[in-house]
């Protein structure tokens, strides 16, 4: 598989490290927190590290305490598939046809040299899961870009936001995204 390289802000994203590193990630994500804020900044951390489990795909971690803005985003390369060229072929790549109460929505994005699709789906929020309740207002999204990065098919999953977190999560990702580069 070919090695690649992302840009993102420091101050904002955080690489999730392999398992040797999972002490020193949570307690430096935690550094001078208190109370509240400290669990949900551990609650966060062990996510990441739980996101990223063993594959050698690249886990950042969102962290901006101060706004209790949070997120996850996985980086995968594949040399086995190609990119998408439609909006339908990545609607079918994101959901394997297994399309939820609302349509997703397929957006064409180009950031930087990078090129392709973001794919979004809206979610019940957790305690909607499985209830009679009418549905009508999402509650999540969750966003996946399936693009070319270095002519292979690179894949960027977010974790579920509600829906203003989720357009800030987006502003600050694709930054990130268009620092994507290959080595072959």
């Amino acid at each position: 598989m070919p090695d690649f390289t992302i840009a993102p802000d420091p101050a904002l994203w955080h690489e999730v490290p392999d398992a040797a590193g999972e002490a020193k990630f949570v307690a430096e994500r935690t550094a001078g927190l208190e109370g509240e804020a400290k669990a949900v900044a551990t609650t966060m951390a062990e996510l990441a590290l739980a996101s990223r489990g063993t594959t050698g795909d690249l886990t950042l971690l969102l962290q901006e305490p101060e706004s209790s803005l949070y997120a996850v985003a996985g980086f995968s390369l594949y040399s086995d598939r190609e990119p998408p060229q439609t909006e339908q072929d990545a609607l079918e790549l994101v959901t394997g046809g297994d399309i939820g109460q609302w349509e997703p929505t397929v957006a064409t994005v180009e950031l930087g040299a990078v090129r392709g699709f973001r794919v979004s789906e809206f979610l019940p929020a957790a305690e909607q899961v499985g209830s009679d309740e009418d549905l009508t207002h999402l509650q999540l999204i969750q966003s996946t870009y399936v693009v070319s990065a270095g002519g292979r098919l690179g894949a960027v999953a977010l974790t579920p936001a509600s829906s203003p977190a989720a357009g800030i999560v987006l502003a600050l990702i694709e930054p990130v995204i268009a620092t994507w580069e290959v080595s072959v």
